[in-house]
């Protein structure tokens, strides 16, 4: 049980230096090299902007609707009983 915790903190740890690390190169290369306004998150009315990643809203709501499509034709409500006291 130790073992596992400790490897589980030690991986997670390295997810939060290596993403952090990518945020500093991205963020130090937009501003020294091509824009001087450089952004890491940017939320706007028609879209969200993360690190030069383009996501429309529309193109959320129509994923999100395809999903639902496919998990109604697929899905069943399961009523349960109430327990008798």
């Amino acid at each position: 049980m130790k073992n596992s915790l400790k490897v589980f903190l030690i991986m997670l740890c390295a997810f939060v230096i290596f993403c952090s690390g990518t945020c500093i190169a991205y963020y130090n290369t937009r501003v020294y090299g091509f824009d001087t306004q450089a952004s890491l998150v940017t939320v706007g009315e028609e879209k969200i902007t993360f690190m030069d990643f383009e996501i429309y809203y529309s193109s959320i709501e129509e994923k999100a609707e395809t999903i639902k499509k496919l998990f109604s034709d697929r899905s069943y409500t399961v009523l349960s009983k109430p327990c008798l006291q």
